[in-house]
């Protein structure tokens, strides 16, 4: 969870922070490490002092003690406690635990004597009490062996604790002034370094987004200015690609301009070629044909037999289909329908010519009105055209199905066959052969704005969707 929160935070922050935990960290542990080392010493110095004192009392008071002279020994301990703040109580016993004097007012404590017992033999002793006055430790010193005394002293914690405890606050007090100038120092430090940084990150969003043109600020000598004038470079190399870029680009925008052009031109020429032929196949061919017939005829009925009669009938039956096919191909070059009554009456009368001319099975649904501007409704023509021609050539279907849509602002020629299909690459390879008709189709959408797709799988047919704009829907030729 620290870390997630860690990872959502600036540089700047993030520096701030890790200079933040370190130095609490570092006086927490200054803190303790004194703390300890205080109180270490201050133990050491109270039992030194402890066992100075009472073998100071232990040499003064061997000879009150022979002479059993309590008063001065009185004196003695009582002058020492007044002298000594440190100590909490002093007290003198004989060789046979008795007290001889104490510095108690209201007598010895019960439990005390026991807590840190004396007898002959015993050198010196040391240990901390816990009392209602504090930490008291308590030190025992034999007067001559023990053989005629004791002098215990207890030195109290209580004064050299509140010394202590004003050493740590001024310590803390001190370490709190300096933590704040540290975050002062700090933050603006660590401004001077990431405020480059963050320049340079917003140069680098604006050159992302495209703009080159954004000013990179002047850097130091450091490592950041170094990294600035590296993206000065940069940047000036991206604006000569982008340069170099724009020029080949409007090159490139011009080239496919003129190819569309050409490519148009040469269609238009194409379409106005197909419609001279077609008149010319359709007049002139035509009535040449239709005055054969006639001039056939004519010469039949005037046959010296019936052998020449019949051959002449013959010849004339032969130049009566070849007129019929003549006149179907002027109608394939350019089908007066398409002129004449629109898209979807052309569409059908053409289809019904396939289903004559091969016995094949066509479904065929229009939806829409069926005002189709006009070049973009020879083009849907033609790519049908070339499209049931690959079918019936390639495919081995014996089903066709063939949509037209007009829908939002655009038309959509489907045709389906469930022929045996062909794999992927295959329209690469036709291309790489010449084989043009499947680009020539597409090259007729894409020059009206739209786009050809073909779906094909080996053995599951072949689908080839068309989508035209059709910029004039609902205007009536």
């Amino acid at each position: 969870m620290i870390w997630r929160w860690y990872d959502t935070l600036n540089i700047h922050n993030k520096i701030i922070t890790v200079v933040l935990f370190t130095l609490s960290l570092l006086s927490v542990l200054i803190g303790a490490l004194m703390w300890d080392s205080l109180h270490q010493a201050m133990n050491n110095e109270l039992e030194k002092r402890g066992l100075e004192l009472a073998g100071h009392v232990a040499f003064r008071s061997a000879d009150d003690i022979l002479a059993d002279d309590r008063y001065s020994l009185y004196e003695l301990v009582n002058e020492m406690k007044k002298n000594e703040d440190d100590i909490s109580y002093l007290f003198i016993i004989d060789s046979q635990n008795h007290v001889l004097t104490h510095t108690f007012p209201a007598g010895i404590p019960s439990g005390l004597m026991t807590a840190n017992p004396a007898h002959i033999g015993l050198t010196v002793n040391s240990v901390i009490l816990e009392t209602s006055e504090g930490i008291i430790h308590d030190t025992i010193v034999p007067i001559e062996n023990g053989s005629i005394g004791f002098v215990r002293v207890g030195m109290s914690e209580t004064k050299r604790s509140s010394l202590i405890n004003a050493r740590m606050q001024r310590l803390i007090l001190i370490s709190l002034l300096v933590y704040i100038l540290a975050i002062i120092l700090v933050a603006k430090m660590t401004g001077k370094i990431t405020r480059p940084i963050s320049r340079l990150a917003m140069v680098a969003q604006e050159i992302s987004n495209g703009n080159l043109s954004v000013d990179v600020p002047e850097g130091s000598t450091d490592e950041v200015g170094k990294l600035a004038t590296a993206f000065q470079e940069m940047t000036v190399s991206l604006l000569n690609t982008k340069a170099e870029r724009d020029k080949l680009l409007a090159e490139v925008l011009q080239k496919e301009q003129l190819r569309k052009t050409l490519i148009s031109k040469i269609l238009t020429a194409q379409e106005d070629e197909r419609k001279r032929i077609s008149r010319e196949l359709h007049d002139e061919t035509g009535q040449a044909l239709t005055t054969l017939m006639m001039s056939m005829r004519v010469t039949a009925d005037k046959a010296e037999n019936e052998n020449q009669r019949s051959i002449l009938l013959g010849a004339r039956d032969i130049a009566a289909n070849t007129l019929r096919d003549i006149r179907t191909l002027a109608v394939e070059l350019r089908p007066p329908a398409l002129d004449d009554l629109g898209l979807i009456a052309a569409m059908s009368k053409y289809l019904d010519q396939i289903r004559e001319r091969h016995s094949i099975t066509i479904e065929e649904d229009y939806y829409g009105d069926g005002i189709i501007e006009k070049e973009t409704a020879l083009a849907l023509y033609r790519i049908m055209q070339e499209s049931l021609t690959n079918v019936i050539k390639h495919s081995h279907a014996d089903k066709i199905e063939v949509i037209l849509d007009q829908d939002k602002g655009q038309v959509t020629l489907t045709i389906k066959d469930n022929g045996k299909g062909f794999p992927q690459g295959a329209l690469e390879q036709a291309q790489r052969e010449n084989k043009i008709g499947v680009y020539g189709m597409m090259e007729r959408a894409e020059l009206f704005g739209g786009n050809m797709e073909i779906i094909s799988n080996p053995g599951k047919g072949t689908s080839i969707i068309v989508v035209i704009p059709n910029y004039r829907e609902g205007i009536s030729s």
